[in-house]
């Protein structure tokens, strides 16, 4: 992929801040993490949902029999030994919604080689073939009533999942807005190297100027001094924002690693600031950020979880039915043709009642419950409170920073018309090397002020765009 968009003068590529940004999203390592994070939450939900899965069970195996029993008595002997196979197949499954489970069950059992015996010393060969099908049902009617705590692994984990979509969204805007404040750090950068520079060459032709008046014995040694020293200010102050460039540039470096040889889309700075001076940030309500909505679906979390935790405390009272269907007994008739023969019907149908002496447990469990949704409450107050602040915070900044930016412009013209006044009387000997000397540091100092105001002035935007979850790209 190609970065840059344009080469400047001396051969170095210009990359636009939207290829910067394609270029190191899919690589920052904290947007990997949250989408991780989200993506646990959606493997939470999917295994929670699995409780309702049916479930199927087979079994296939020998079988044998020895000695006396209800088959063999109802078949005149006393003792019998059989062998043969069971098959068998099941289903089942809960109703998460609802608290109902049941079953079907299909057994068969074929007894291919038997003897049976009788009391008079004879014994005679047999087959027998039982099959069985069993269907029971179960329904809660007071603790885990309509599938309270059946459903409560599925409901819990929708509203971890919510609040992970929530989180990813916040949580991957802050993220960004880092990396954004990078590219314009670099152009701060940038533009106060080039400043520095330029301001170099000014004062070294400066110097040389003043040394010729000095030999010529036309100014003091003090301001020609003066003149040197200031030469060595600018250039220590370049060389010192080349060290901040460079560890800035190591940054970049992991997303891009020839970033030294692309320079950022300068433009960029003067588009954001007048996008910044034509805006207004908007005072919004905390239950309508993207926080409030963490924090309002995470009471709804703590109030559902004390909910079904209420429920765990009640007696498990349950209707419970189950009907049996079997083939009489002996049956001869073979593997296929005894499924015909199930005539006989069992059933049972009824109350099923069980409770914990002193349930503990249960008990525990809702207090834990209700101590959470307290603190989910004050968490909800504290996380207000804190927004309240960084907003009122960032909207404050932005104000205060655009009435400063042109306060700063202005003092930067006023410094600029006083230096020019001065360059002329300095022609005329009307004025002292070390005024203007003065003059020009102040301009360097409020030049430099300007730069940093304007960024902190863009990095506000974006840490209220932050703040809100708006994306900034």
């Amino acid at each position: 992929m190609h970065l840059y968009g344009q080469t400047n003068s001396n051969a170095t590529n210009t990359v636009s801040y939207s290829s910067y940004m394609e270029a190191i999203r899919d690589l920052i390592p904290e947007m990997k993490i949250n989408a991780v994070a989200e993506t646990n939450a959606e493997m939470n939900l999917l295994s929670a949902k699995s409780s309702g899965d049916v479930n199927l069970t087979a079994q296939l195996g020998a079988i044998g029999t020895y000695g006396a029993n209800s088959t063999v008595s109802s078949m005149g002997g006393q003792s019998a030994e059989a062998t043969g196979i069971r098959a068998g197949i099941g289903v089942g499954s809960l109703i998460p919604y609802s608290g109902t489970r049941w079953s079907v069950n299909l057994t068969h059992n074929s007894y291919l080689d038997g003897r049976i015996y009788y009391g008079n010393g004879g014994s005679d060969k047999f087959q027998n073939y039982l099959p069985s099908l069993t269907i029971e049902v179960s329904q809660p009617l007071l603790r885990n009533f309509f599938g309270a705590l059946d459903k409560y692994p599925i409901k819990n984990a929708e509203y971890s999942l919510t609040i992970a979509k929530l989180q990813r969204r916040l949580d991957d805007t802050s993220v960004l807005a880092s990396y954004q404040k990078i590219y314009y750090q670099w152009i701060m950068y940038e533009k106060l190297l080039s400043y520095y520079r330029s301001m170099y060459i000014t004062a070294r032709n400066f110097e040389n100027q003043m040394r010729a008046r000095y030999q010529n014995g036309l100014i003091d040694n003090d301001s020609y001094q003066n003149a040197r020293a200031q030469t060595m200010v600018y250039s220590d102050s370049y060389a010192q924002n080349r060290v901040y460039l460079d560890s800035l540039l190591t940054t970049i470096a992991f997303f891009i690693p020839d970033i030294t040889n692309y320079s950022p889309d300068h433009a960029v700075w003067d588009a954001y600031l007048n996008l910044g001076s034509n805006m207004q940030m908007e005072n919004v309500a905390f239950g309508e950020s993207v926080n409030g909505q963490i924090a309002y679906q995470s009471k709804l979390q703590a109030e559902y979880v004390l909910g079904a935790m209420k429920s765990g405390n009640l007696p498990d009272l349950s209707i419970v039915g189950s009907v049996n269907l079997s083939g009489i007994t002996p049956n001869t008739s073979g593997y296929f043709k005894s499924f015909g023969s199930m005539t006989n019907v069992d059933f049972f149908a009824g109350f099923q009642f069980s409770y914990p002496i002193g349930d503990r447990a249960n008990k525990a469990q809702y207090k834990l419950a209700e101590n959470s949704l307290y603190g989910i409450i004050a968490q909800y107050e504290q996380l207000e409170k804190d927004y309240n602040t960084q907003l009122t915070t960032y909207i404050s900044r932005f104000n205060a920073y655009k009435n400063l930016i042109a306060s700063k412009m202005a003092q930067i013209r006023a410094i600029n018309s006083r230096i020019a006044t001065q360059m002329q009387k300095l022609e005329q000997g009307r004025v002292e090397v070390d005024d203007l000397l003065t003059s020009r540091l102040e301009l360097v100092t409020s030049q430099t002020q300007l730069l940093n105001l304007q960024y902190e002035f863009i990095t506000t935007i974006f840490d209220y765009r932050s703040l809100l979850a708006i994306d900034s790209e």
